[in-house]
């Protein structure tokens, strides 16, 4: 029986049809969060009540319209936001009560980041880009292979000609795949991806969503990403669309 629909066939809001796994890298458990308005008169429920979990080396879609919490969803898997009530669990703890340090060190290490816009430091080169996120680690957890590990990426995505540019000289669809390897210099265990496809035209949409899924398998990561586009979550192991709060799973 399908838990997300009640007796009359409506959906259920809140619910998620959650899929058993050996080993869930991801949990939330009864997350829901809510938005004020400006003036603080009006709250607008965005999450409620989900609970839902992400396995190990699995690529998902989550999908809805625009102001749905999709992205709200992706924070709180990335503990950037806090919900307001339930828990999410990375490798099977509880981030809640972490501190701020203890979460910056769990993002810096465990996952990866790409949004919409590339977000590359402008004075930089391509590989000064790339080698950003190690500088925020810990000095005894820097790696001092992260060097040759950014070269290889570089040209695993294409760009073993461009370590010296700056990313002025790139195009937007170069732009994003140095993004690409910033979120996995570091060696994250998850990818959390923004509409990473939003602002290329659609042959560069379809070949960063190739790209990320090619890296996905290679490096055994998990992949979360949010779309519009129907074409670009199809090629994920799993859709999930945003709705009433909730998330349901797409048909196969």
């Amino acid at each position: 029986m399908n838990s997300n629909r009640t007796d009359g066939g409506r959906l259920r809001p809140g619910l998620a049809l959650v899929k058993e796994s050996a080993m869930a890298l991801v949990e939330l458990k009864h997350v829901s969060k809510t938005y004020r308005e400006p003036g603080g008169a009006v709250e607008v429920p965005v999450l409620r009540d989900v609970t839902w979990q992400i396995g190990e080396g699995s690529s998902v879609a989550i999908v809805g319209p625009s102001g749905c919490g999709k992205s709200t969803l992706l924070n709180i898997l990335g503990t950037l936001d806090e919900p307001d009530s339930g828990e999410v669990l990375f490798e099977g703890e509880s981030v809640r009560g972490c501190s701020a340090e203890r979460l910056s060190l769990l993002r810096g290490s465990k996952m990866g980041f790409i949004f919409q816009m590339h977000h590359l430091m402008p004075q930089c080169t391509v590989m000064e880009n790339v080698l950003l996120p190690t500088l925020a680690l810990p000095k005894e957890m820097r790696d001092a292979g992260a060097v040759e590990r950014a070269r290889d990426l570089l040209v695993r995505v294409g760009l073993e000609g461009r370590q010296q540019w700056l990313p002025s000289k790139l195009s937007g669809g170069e732009r994003q795949r140095v993004a690409v390897v910033r979120a996995l210099i570091n060696q994250p265990r998850l990818i959390l991806a923004d509409e990473p496809t939003g602002a290329l035209d659609e042959k560069n949409a379809t070949a960063l969503t190739e790209l990320l899924l090619e890296l996905r398998q290679a490096l055994n990561l998990s992949l979360v990403m949010v779309t519009h586009h129907p074409e670009q979550a199809a090629r994920m192991d799993e859709v999930w669309r945003m709705h009433e709060g909730g998330l349901v799973k797409e048909p196969a």
